[in-house]
C-alpha cells in the first residue's frame, strides 16, 4: 500500500481474518472461497483508508441499499438493483480434479497396525471478479484495484482458506455490457487456486491377521 495515502481519522489499515474458521473444519469449498471473497472485497471498500484509487474512495460499501458500491456473487448480483453504481460481481469457474497418486492412495504411506489407508487429491480451480463501471475508466481503475489487492493479500487469503495456491492469472479486457444487463463496461480478473482433499479409511472390525487350518476328523 503507498506511504502516501491520506489519513482518515479513527481509521487504520487491517486485515480481519480467522486462520482456522469453523467452515473450513471440512477443508476448502469452492462456494465458500466465493463467499470470502464477497466477504473480503466489501471489508476492502468499506474502509477508504485501504483503497489505493483516490477516485474510488467514494465508492464505499454499505450493508444497505445506500452503499456505493456493489459487491456479490453472480447468483444474487442484480443488474437492476445495482443503479448504475460500480459493481464486483464473483462468479466461480470450473473445478479439476487432480490425482495424486495410483487409487488416490498417498504414495509412499505404510500402512500401520491400525489398518487405516490413507488417501489424497488435488483440486484446482479459477473464479473470475468482474469489475463494472459506467465508464471504460471506471472498470479499469476498479480491476486494477482489485488485481493489486489480490496481488498484495494473496499469501494472508492463502493461509486463510487453507489453499496450496492462489495467484492472478490473468487482468482481461475492457469490454461493454449490453444494455439488458444494465449497460457499462466490465473489465474481468481471473484468480487460480488449488488446495488439497485428504481423507481416511477406518476398518470398522478388527485387520485380519491371518487364516487357522486345523484337520478334523
Amino acid at each position: 500500500m503507498p506511504t502516501d495515502q491520506p489519513t482518515y481519522a479513527g481509521i487504520s489499515p487491517q486485515f480481519v481474518g480467522d486462520s482456522t474458521p469453523s467452515l473450513y473444519s471440512y477443508g476448502p469449498r469452492p462456494y465458500v472461497l466465493t463467499g470470502a471473497l464477497v466477504q473480503h472485497f466489501r471489508q476492502h471498500f468499506s474502509d477508504p483508508f485501504c483503497i489505493e484509487e483516490p477516485s474510488l474512495r467514494a465508492s464505499l460499501w454499505k450493508p444497505d441499499e445506500a452503499t456505493g458500491i456493489v459487491i456479490e456473487s453472480i447468483t444474487r448480483w442484480d443488474p437492476k438493483a445495482a443503479m448504475k453504481r460500480p459493481a464486483i460481481v464473483i462468479r466461480r469457474g470450473p473445478v479439476q480434479f487432480v490425482r495424486r497418486g495410483i487409487g488416490d492412495l498417498c504414495m509412499g504411506f505404510i500402512v500401520g497396525d491400525d489398518g487405516i489407508d490413507r488417501y489424497a487429491a488435488f483440486m484446482a480451480g479459477w473464479h473470475s471478479i468482474f469489475c463494472l463501471g459506467n465508464e471504460a475508466g471506471e472498470a479499469e481503475r476498479l480491476a486494477a484495484e482489485v488485481y493489486r489487492e489480490v496481488l498484495q493479500f494473496g499469501p494472508v487469503l492463502r493461509g486463510c482458506l487453507r489453499l496450496h495456491r492462489l495467484g492472478i492469472t490473468e487482468l482481461g479486457e475492457v469490454h461493454r455490457l449490453p444494455q439488458e444487463a444494465a449497460g457499462g463496461y466490465a473489465a474481468p480478473v481471473t484468480i487460480a487456486y488449488a488446495y488439497e482433499e485428504s481423507w481416511e479409511i477406518v476398518p470398522q472390525v478388527p485387520v485380519l491377521q491371518g487364516v487357522s487350518v486345523e484337520a478334523r476328523p
